[in-house]
């Protein structure tokens, strides 16, 4: 249980589901809503928008350079 009341901070521009970057190793560490456009990151960080219905979660190594995610752990495929 909570010790007290909630605290919620005002949403500003356009939210959206982001992902959390940390700079240092390039990983999503956190998913939240956010918009990139006006929202600051914390220091060491960055925020990344990502489209609805995006795959990308917690663990996916983001590419700084290209802006490009990947699954470091993408499904087993299947061959006949």
């Amino acid at each position: 249980m909570l010790g007290g009341p909630m605290m919620t901070a005002p949403v500003n521009g356009n939210p959206q589901t982001c992902a959390l970057v940390q700079n240092s190793n390039e990983t999503v560490v956190n998913m939240i809503v956010a918009d990139p456009a006006v929202d600051p990151a914390p220091e060491g960080y960055t925020i990344v928008g990502l489209p609805e219905g995006s795959p990308v979660t917690m663990g996916w190594i983001y590419n700084l350079t290209d802006g490009t995610f990947t699954d470091p752990n993408p499904p087993e495929t299947i061959t006949e």
